[in-house]
């Protein structure tokens, strides 16, 4: 395994308030995508809890290479708790949790892991790119859809949604989102909350606290290169430059995320890009 490309960048001016992080070992390789802050709870130093929680993700596999899996999942867990005691917040709570996607290769196993909605593709042998195979999260398209549906009533209503620096389509949406915490590893059933059922919007993730429950995908021996991102990229390209490349046209063509490229939020003030971006380019060749 060699490291051909890697990057991060913040979608805030302050890159210490970015809440990706990468991983990189010499057994593990990949990116870590801490959700936006919904709670407000101060984890210790100012930090929000995505940070703090995708920071502990990528602490737990650089720093047990030698470890299995489902040892570094609870180690995770047990990190986490840790430190919720330490600053006395209650995670019983569930509204309080953070959360965190992640995408992870395993070198050892030839198995990437992941959970949430990173991105990730295979470059074949033959130069072909795979399909972008992990899913997006059924709760963001419901969010994303809503959204838009709110922005666009607002123009037709000859109502600007972004006056005052304000997104009244993302304010709309914020008790759904501040919500979201209970979809998390859920078996419930029934209705979640105005109306949606459980089953149209649940999602596994990683908070600190439930199970971590990693989807896993072996690598065919056909692939050269596997791309990781988070899902702040538009598409996964064969290269950085590339996926730049069709991120800043996305930016262009549609900044506030409610035309072509939907999103639950889109530049807000003192941002620089929609969401905070993790890419890793790797090659199956030592």
């Amino acid at each position: 395994m060699k490291i051909i490309e890697s990057y991060l960048q913040g979608k805030k001016k302050d890159q210490n308030l970015c809440e990706d992080c990468l991983i990189i070992s010499g057994r593990f390789c990949g990116v870590v995508d801490g959700g936006t802050d919904k709670t407000g709870i101060d984890w210790g130093k100012g930090q929000r809890g995505g940070k703090v929680l995708s920071l502990i993700v990528k602490n737990a596999f650089e720093s047990n290479n030698d470890l299995p899996v489902e040892k570094i999942k609870k180690v995770i867990n047990e990190k986490f708790q840790e430190l919720a005691k330490k600053n006395g917040i209650n995670i019983s709570d569930r509204m309080n949790l953070p959360d965190a996607a992640a995408a992870i290769y395993d070198n050892k196993e030839r198995k990437i892991y992941y959970i949430g909605d990173c991105k990730a593709r295979f470059v074949y042998i033959t130069g072909k790119l795979s399909e972008q195979f992990i899913p997006d999260l059924r709760i963001d398209l419901i969010n994303s859809r809503l959204r838009k549906t709110i922005i666009d009533m607002l123009f037709e209503l000859g109502i600007n949604p972004f006056r005052n620096g304000r997104d009244l389509g993302r304010e709309f949406i914020t008790p759904l989102l501040k919500k979201q915490s209970l979809l998390a590893n859920t078996d419930s059933e029934g209705e979640w909350f105005m109306g949606i059922p459980y089953e149209a919007a649940k999602f596994n993730i990683i908070n600190g606290v439930d199970e971590i429950i990693f989807n896993e995908i072996r690598v065919p021996k056909r692939v050269n290169e596997i791309i990781i991102t988070s899902d702040g990229f538009v598409s996964v390209e064969k290269s950085l430059k590339l996926s730049m490349k069709m991120l800043n046209k996305s930016i262009k063509e549609d900044p506030c995320r409610c035309k072509k490229y939907l999103s639950t939020k889109g530049i807000g003030k003192g941002q620089v890009l929609p969401d905070d971006i993790s890419y890793v380019r790797i090659s199956m060749k030592d």
